[in-house]
């Protein structure tokens, strides 16, 4: 049985995420837990299939 991958989560990453959360919920709380559940999800994915994400943009 592989071992499951705890997220790393960078401080910089987490207080964007609360940002964007508490701007949302000022407008609708609903969309903001909604918001979260999301971003949850999508690092839930990426742990478990890395290669899935973009890996950010590349510049020539």
């Amino acid at each position: 049985m592989t071992a499951r991958k705890v997220p790393f989560r960078r401080r910089l990453a987490v207080d964007d995420i609360a940002a964007h959360s508490q701007r949302i919920a000022e407008d609708n709380f609903d969309a903001a837990l909604r918001f979260l559940d999301a971003v949850e999800a999508t690092v839930e994915l990426l742990c478990q299939f890395p290669e899935a994400g973009g890996g950010g943009s590349t510049i020539a």
